[in-house]
């Protein structure tokens, strides 16, 4: 119900008074659903160590580290104040939607009071312009904390004004970036103070980014409950030397029992801690395994070389053995492979005889005999006239 009201808000963001009139509609309407943080004891919120956000914690400022509260994660989505908003009220992200739509109801109806915030207006940040030094106006602090690119082109055309008017109709776009603005007008939403810590302690605009806004009306609750919501980057903050830029916002919130003590002996360790050791324990993994991989590298190069070696010196001893015998001789490898090979060879097949071929052997192997007995009675004859002969002489 809530996604469906915002769908139709963010349909008139191009007309405020249709905006502001819409809002005043939806509002009666859920003003009989009303948002019960009063009945939620905040300081009972306690979250488990997986939970944690290691990023944002590396970041947090060291005036504030001290204290039982750590980031906790949370979803990354454009929707990432209330988000963590919701975390801190019910310990999950279901009423982010909500939020966000009651937010549009608070700034559209009290659009005069969040235009002059007592922050922004009790702030007084000194800088030089064209005309000298002087005090930021509360437009210009407004423009610097409080508004998006759009906002600020907006006011480069229209004036501040229409950039203000621009930046309330904004806040309707569900999964869109929220900023100061929206943060000032979500305590009085939840009816609580909402405290914001900014990790860059140096920052020219410290006062405005790091500060306790409360709600537009004084609430009866106890001043330890409190909403607190860290700024962060989801990429960290490497280089301290550069500008810290924000991306992202997490809650803070306690711990149970277990994790609260190891975090307390954490802090009370005297060891520098490099806040990217996981960063360098995968750098050494790796080059432990570019190492290994060289070492195996090198190790079969050697024994290829060693390989070559013994190949070269078998084949110069047998040229050697060749030249002072005189005579070709195998090795005795190769002589059984030779053997081998002899031995597989198939034996020669005789060729099958068909019938005229037996008949061809008979009749070749009787002319043969024939011709034999001839030859032999030849003989006989011609030994018989040389007897003759002889006789008559």
């Amino acid at each position: 119900m809530a996604r469906q009201d915002l769908t139709r808000l963010q349909g008139s963001c191009n007309d405020f008074r249709k905006f502001c009139s819409m809002c005043e509609e939806m509002e009666r309407r859920w003003s009989l659903h009303a948002l019960n943080v009063n009945d939620i004891d905040l300081s009972t919120s306690q979250f488990a160590s997986s939970q944690v956000d290691e990023i944002s914690r590396r970041i947090i400022p060291p005036n504030c580290a001290g204290l039982s509260y750590v980031p906790v994660r949370s979803t990354g989505d454009g929707n990432c104040l209330f988000n963590s908003a919701s975390l801190a009220i019910c310990q999950n992200e279901s009423l982010a939607v909500e939020l966000r739509l009651r937010t549009c109801f608070e700034l559209a109806k009290n659009r005069e009071f969040y235009r002059r915030h007592p922050v922004l207006v009790n702030t007084q940040i000194d800088y030089t312009g064209r005309h000298g030094p002087g005090v930021m106006s509360v437009e210009t602090l407004c423009d610097l904390t409080c508004f998006a690119s759009s906002s600020s082109n907006v006011q480069e055309k229209q004036g501040f004004e229409a950039a203000f008017n621009n930046e309330i109709m904004r806040t309707a776009e569900n999964y869109s970036y929220s900023g100061t603005l929206q943060i000032m007008a979500l305590a009085s939403v939840l009816g609580v103070p909402v405290e914001t810590v900014y990790p860059d302690q140096k920052h020219r605009l410290l006062p405005v980014y790091q500060n306790v806004y409360k709600p537009r009306q004084c609430s009866n609750r106890a001043d330890s409950a409190v909403v607190r919501i860290l700024w962060t980057s989801t990429r960290g903050w490497p280089d301290r030397s550069k500008e810290f830029v924000v991306n992202h916002f997490v809650p803070l919130l306690k711990l149970n029992g277990e994790a609260s003590t190891k975090q307390s002996t954490a802090t009370t360790s005297t060891k520098p801690v490099n806040p990217w050791h996981i960063f360098t324990k995968k750098r050494r993994s790796k080059q432990m395994t570019e190492k290994q991989e060289s070492e195996k590298q090198s190790n079969k190069k050697t024994k290829a070389n060693d390989e070559n070696k013994g190949k070269q010196y078998n084949r110069w001893s047998y040229a050697h053995s060749k030249v002072k015998t005189g005579k070709e001789e195998k090795p005795a490898k190769e002589s059984k492979r030779t053997e081998n090979r002899e031995s597989r060879k198939p034996s020669p097949m005789k060729p099958k005889l068909t019938v005229d071929d037996t008949s061809k052997q008979h009749t070749s192997h009787g002319n043969s005999e024939n011709a034999k007995v001839g030859t032999d009675k030849q003989g006989c004859e011609t030994r018989e006239k040389e007897s003759l002969e002889n006789q008559a002489k």
